[in-house]
């Protein structure tokens, strides 16, 4: 914030699937789970059985504290219990999302300053809708709490949607440049929604023939209002083939509405438009930690496990940006050049670590090889470098790497482990980093 990367005028939310360390092969539906002394005194169980025997207190009344982000997740009495869980890892969630193959998995939850993509938040939550939504609000109360930022607007996409969070937001006067799912009109005919109009004053849904539709009061879900007519009334209505093919019609209202009203309204402002452009930004960010840095898989297991690794990513994805946005580069001359290279042997060392920290794993077999770069496993070793090196851009890699025995050629490499076909006898991975 002192460097003005940070304006903190518009955040960004997202949320990425991230592959749990369960295998997908051995889950188990909650009562066929029969935890073995063993089993209990592995963390990331211990962490989820706690978990369940707070949501057990709450429910009893004994105990009303919430969930937080130490493991221990938010009870929610009104959702169903998981189908599947994993006796592994019981905490992550089993999940389809993203068009992907169903797994275990968790919710990396980003929030982000528009203005320079810095990560202000990181949150851990299983893979489930409901749990990323929830942990918007955690976000950016925490941000407004340690940092003291609160946004004039946030970005996100339909599936923070929900009334419930766009009342809370414009509690806290952000404006929720957030697009509202619309029933569209249906294609036999049908009347559709904005065919009944409603009346606050009464609150009541007047039908396209004048008639009333009514609610008890009773709200169903904790989030809607059913709005029910009278079936003499559509007996004897002569447009209720075209309204309902139910013996009455019935609407469901959001309990906050008015707040999805509100945010239906900001669509197709300027405002609205340019905060959609910046939310790409945040899915930058997922596609960045996934596609160069190899992030596709969790090593650590448990909610606690998952919130350290995610944000070891989100502070290595930091050091990039403050690398490249940081440095004060002179019009012309050779400092520049000099600073300019300085900048990205940084994001090169920031890269490689964060690479290896993700690729390899905990515990390695004997005699097993270090895994290699994404780019280079197509490589093996007395492969073409000549050729290799024309798909290179010397400028941008920093430090370039050489072979060690004299000048059979000028081949570059972004890792050690790749030998010069030329002189492969006395290139045995003998390659050493040195700077041009």
């Amino acid at each position: 914030m002192v460097a003005g990367l940070v304006k903190g005028e518009g955040f960004a939310v997202d949320a990425s699937v991230m592959e749990a360390n369960a295998s997908r092969y051995h889950g188990k539906a909650r009562d066929e789970l029969d935890w073995t002394d063993a089993q209990r005194q592995k963390r990331a169980v211990a962490e989820y059985l706690a978990g369940i025997e707070t949501e057990a207190r709450i429910q009893e009344g004994e105990d009303g504290r919430d969930g937080d982000s130490d493991g221990k997740p938010t009870a929610a009495p009104d959702r169903k219990s998981p189908k599947v869980i994993s006796p592994s890892d019981p905490s992550s969630a089993w999940t389809a999302k993203a068009n992907k193959r169903v797994l275990f998995g968790y919710g990396l939850n980003y929030l982000i300053d528009v203005e320079h993509a810095i990560i202000v938040d990181v949150e851990a939550t299983p893979a489930r809708t409901y749990d990323e939504v929830a942990s918007a609000k955690t976000m950016i109360d925490r941000t407004e709490q340690r940092l003291d930022l609160k946004p004039d607007w946030l970005t996100a996409d339909t599936a923070y949607r929900t009334g419930k969070l766009l009342a809370w937001l414009l509690g806290k006067s952000i404006t929720p440049h957030i697009p509202v799912w619309e029933r569209y009109p249906s294609s036999d005919g049908m009347f559709s929604r904005g065919e009944f109009t409603c009346d606050a004053e009464r609150d009541v849904y007047v039908c396209p023939n004048g008639k009333l539709l009514r609610t008890s009061g009773t709200v169903h879900d904790s989030r809607v209002r059913n709005y029910l007519s009278q079936p003499q009334e559509c007996r004897a209505c002569t447009l209720k083939p075209r309204c309902t093919r139910a013996p009455f019609k019935k609407i469901a209202r959001d309990i906050n509405e008015n707040a999805r009203n509100h945010a239906r309204s900001l669509k197709g402002t300027p405002e609205f438009e340019r905060s959609s452009n910046a939310r790409k930004k945040v899915e930058m960010r997922f596609a960045h930690l996934k596609v160069q840095h190899g992030f596709e898989r969790m090593r650590l297991r448990g909610l606690t496990g998952a919130r350290d690794e995610f944000h070891l990513a989100a502070t290595v994805q930091n050091l990039k940006t403050m690398a490249l946005r940081l440095v004060c580069l002179p019009p012309r001359g050779p400092v520049r050049r000099l600073l300019k290279r300085l900048a990205r042997l940084v994001v090169l060392l920031v890269d490689q670590a964060s690479t290896l920290s993700f690729r390899i794993s905990r515990k390695r077999l004997p005699g097993a090889k270090p895994t290699m770069p994404r780019f280079f496993r197509q490589h093996r070793p007395g492969a073409d470098v000549h050729r290799l090196a024309t798909k290179i851009d010397p400028e941008r890699i920093l430090p370039s790497y050489r072979c060690r025995e004299g000048d059979c050629c000028d081949a570059i490499a972004l890792t050690s482990s790749i030998q010069c076909a030329d002189r492969v006898d006395l290139c045995q991975y003998k390659i050493l980093p040195k700077l041009d």
